[in-house]
């Protein structure tokens, strides 16, 4: 079994490297991408999610791999946190309603009798990949104790979570109706794409995040399943119905989460080697008041009547508020100023927007916090 698992988790690095190199933005315009033979496979340290510009398919699968491999560090940043703020595009086949199909979160039905097609996907999180691969088989039981041959299958989703402000708005449906006789809504039916475009945000400290699954045999059905379950945090800024012929826009919806990002600041947005993205003049559009401040002065330090001050560095949240907040430096060091400004930061939203027109969600930005004692 030690060694199934071995070859399992294996099996879904080469996978994941494997989709992440051939399986690019399936655009309106273009098929989706056939898959290479197996000896055209790139290793998995060859997957690299690209630079700049916006992120595609393969690029979402590649920000997976990051946090596939990422090791639990109490110190040190999460290795997603640097694909914040990245914006991403992805072209999404739609199902018929019913098809038994992992990536059918966008579906469409047939009214024959109305003579009209319908085009419908449910908020809060879409599909990006689904992959399920035969890993082996062996005799042995079912969860009920039956003897069977037992087929083991490792299965791999990949999807973006949206985060709240998404669209469609609320996590609601997003449909469109056509009224189509039935040659023109077969062709609807293969040539409207669902487009689904953002951009990475952070949740829970991370901007991806991954989870693992098993599934025992039945009697009804003698297959065990090992499952790795992956999703992207991102705000869905937002979708559209694509018709690939032409490649006109049927429908679309925007988030309300862009709606109310309001106009660039001030900001500017720095990267290191690391791939941490930093604020640097940040723009605040609420700050602590003097009370207050005044609320989270030590208080041995208002006892002595002393000043002092503290710098925090944060991360920006989606909501532009600030969270994950670490004490970098405080003055006097022993008076509890650093603790007082941790507190103080739930107080503080940034603009979401920096100059250049990017947002600043996902990127750490530092805080200066001076107390001074009430007269």
């Amino acid at each position: 079994m030690m060694q199934n698992r071995i070859a399992l988790r294996s099996s879904l690095l080469i996978g994941l490297a494997v989709l992440a190199s051939v399986a690019g933005t399936a655009g309106p315009s273009t098929a989706a991408p056939k898959k290479k033979p197996a000896t055209h496979r790139a290793p998995a340290a060859q997957v690299v999610v690209s630079p700049t510009g916006i992120l595609d398919r393969g690029d979402l699968a590649g920000v997976v791999l990051v946090a596939l491999r990422a090791r639990p560090d109490a110190f040190l940043p999460d290795p997603t946190l640097k694909f914040a703020g990245r914006e991403f595009l992805v072209a999404q086949r739609i199902r018929q309603s019913g098809e038994d199909d992992e990536e059918a979160n966008a579906t469409w039905t047939y009214d024959k009798a109305r003579g009209v097609i319908t085009f419908s996907v449910r908020g809060g999180a879409f599909n990006v990949l689904f992959r399920s691969k035969l890993i082996g088989s062996h005799v042995g039981r079912t969860a009920m104790g039956a003897k069977a041959l037992v087929k083991t299958y490792s299965e791999t989703t990949i999807s973006v979570s949206a985060v709240e402000g998404s669209a469609p708005r609320d996590g609601g449906t997003f449909e469109l109706a056509i009224p189509a006789a039935p040659e023109e809504a077969r062709r609807l039916s293969r040539d409207v794409y669902l487009v689904v475009e953002g951009e990475i945000v952070v949740q829970n400290g991370a901007a991806a995040a991954c989870s693992n699954g098993h599934d025992d045999a039945t009697l009804d059905d003698p297959v065990e399943i090992y499952s790795t379950m992956c999703s992207v945090s991102v705000r869905v800024d937002r979708i559209r119905y694509i018709d690939r012929v032409g490649g006109k826009a049927l429908a679309e919806e925007t988030s309300t989460a862009k709606e109310q990002a309001g106009p660039p600041g001030t900001a500017t947005i720095s990267v290191s080697a690391a791939g941490v993205r930093t604020v640097t003049n940040p723009e605040w559009t609420k700050t602590p008041t003097k009370e207050q401040v005044d609320v989270y002065f030590p208080e041995r330090a208002r006892r002595l009547n002393m000043s002092g001050q503290a710098s925090i560095e944060c991360t920006v949240t989606p909501r532009a508020t600030l969270a994950d907040c670490i004490v970098l430096s405080e003055v006097p060091d022993t008076y509890g100023f650093g603790e007082a400004a941790i507190r103080l930061s739930r107080d503080y939203v940034i603009r979401l927007l920096a100059a250049d027109g990017t947002s600043v969600a996902g990127a750490r930005v530092q805080v200066e916090i001076a107390f001074n004692p009430a007269p």
